[in-house]
């Protein structure tokens, strides 16, 4: 199964088990299959946005500079003609897209577009000198394609440099898209040429318009020379100055939509040292050494605490304690159906109203309790109409589903606390290969800062 139909399936087993906000119960998935899925779903829906939005916008700007709808449309044809090589040399060189190498596209618009604009409007200043179009288009080659060369030449570098890192996105980007300022080159002296000369595009001969601002900047730097030097300067000093404390951003979540489902519950894990979901592993050769690695590493102040196979057949009572304090909930309702056993039915339906409204302070911050106090009022709504024999058959139910297992349950903590006769020799399957594995220990490391915060991800 692909991730998408994975994630639908739990989600639907979720709504077949009124896992629903209503029943107030709620599923929430996160962990690298759901980030990378939602990632990638994020990135191809925007994706294609941006792709749209920048030829819409390319094709305003070429309208405007170009003054020509004929230009235009040789422009725009020859930047997606170049866009769909492109993606087809990635095809064939590279074999499929990354999160990273998809923003390619955009990058090529953006760029690629350069080279058909400065052809043609070198093309469009030698027309309205000379109107034969064989002439236009030597003079054009002439003047245009080694500035266009050195253009494509400096750019393909800068992207090519992304090829000797180690990080396979960021490489293969730069592979597509220096490769694509070439693939731009070749359509711009070849293709729009072509085109110009097979519909002898012509023009109308327009004489340069006589703007007084732009005429003004041009003769700024002119007439100003020593000022805007002394300015750069400064700027560059106080550039120099600030560009140092510019921070690196180590957290990957950061570059993900942030009202993702599988974000939002990470971050939400991050909150909670006992489950968050960033933790670190070490791998020991044997149980002498992973003791060692246990004792120095529950020493640093980075570590919460280490989990290893001897923290589950510990017998201390600290590990004991520590084990009854996690089932608190269990044990309130022990307390609690005790209390409601020893009373009759309207002392009973009391009681359940007076818990109702001890935990409904809670209800907001822990889904048990507000999960217990829908039970408490439906079950109230229930009974409420009901005869007095009919009361007590309701709660005699709810006695039976209660203290039918109870014994069991009891019985079930009493061993687990029970853990003298338990050694590593006596667990079996896969809980005991999760934590040893051909001779090796692992031991699971919990940091004890929250890790989405940049200065403990350092």
């Amino acid at each position: 199964f692909q991730a998408g139909n994975i994630i639908k399936h739990v989600r639907q087993f979720a709504l077949d088990s009124d896992i629903t906000p209503e029943k107030h119960r709620q599923l929430k998935l996160t962990g690298p299959v759901a980030l990378s899925h939602e990632e990638f779903q994020s990135i191809s829906g925007t994706n294609i946005v941006a792709i749209i939005s920048a030829l819409i916008l390319v094709s305003f700007i070429l309208v405007y500079g170009l003054g020509s709808i004929k230009l235009v449309f040789v422009v725009l044809s020859a930047l997606i003609i170049g866009l769909i090589y492109t993606a087809g040399f990635a095809a064939i060189a590279i074999g499929e897209l990354n999160l990273i190498s998809v923003a390619f596209a955009v990058l090529y618009i953006g760029l690629g577009v350069d080279f058909g604009i400065h052809f043609c409007l070198k093309y469009r200043e030698n027309y309205n000198k000379e109107q034969n179009i064989d002439f236009v288009l030597n003079q054009t080659y002439k003047d245009i394609v080694k500035p266009l060369l050195l253009c494509a030449i400096t750019t393909a570098t800068g992207f090519y440099a992304f090829i000797i890192t180690d990080y396979q996105g960021i490489a293969e980007l730069g592979l597509i898209s220096g490769t694509g300022m070439f693939i731009s080159l070749f359509i711009t002296i070849i293709f729009i040429p072509a085109v110009l000369k097979t519909f002898s595009i012509s023009l109308n001969n327009q004489t340069p318009k006589n703007n007084q601002l732009i005429q003004s900047l041009f003769r700024f730097p002119i007439h100003h020379a020593d000022i805007i030097i002394i300015t750069s300067l400064l700027f560059f000093i106080l550039a120099a100055w600030i560009a140092p404390k510019i921070k690196f951003d180590y957290d990957l979540l950061n570059i993900q939509a942030p009202d993702n489902e599988s974000v939002v519950t990470f971050r939400e894990l991050l909150k909670n040292n006992e489950y968050t979901p960033l933790t670190n592993v070490v791998v020991s050769p044997d149980r002498k050494t992973s003791i060692e690695y246990y004792n120095k590493l529950m020493n640093l102040p980075e570590v919460e605490t280490v989990i290893c196979i001897d923290s589950f057949i510990s017998t201390t009572p600290k590990a004991k304690l520590l084990f009854i304090y996690q089932l608190n909930i269990f044990n309130f309702n022990i307390k609690f159906f005790f209390f409601y056993k020893a009373h009759s039915t309207e002392t009973t339906l009391k009681s359940l109203n007076i818990l109702n409204d001890l935990i409904l302070p809670f209800n907001k911050d822990n889904n048990i309790y507000s999960l217990l106090s829908y039970n408490i009022e439906k079950f109230n709504r229930i009974i409420s109409s009901e005869k007095n024999q009919e009361k007590i058959n309701h709660l005699s139910s709810l006695e039976n589903s209660i203290f039918s297992s109870l014994d069991g349950r009891i019985q079930y903590l009493r061993q687990a606390l029970e853990t003298e006769g338990l050694n590593i020799d006596s667990i079996n399957g896969f809980f005991k290969s999760r934590w040893i594995n051909n001779n090796q220990y692992l031991l699971e490391i919990i940091p004890a800062d929250n890790l989405s915060e940049d200065d403990n991800l350092k």
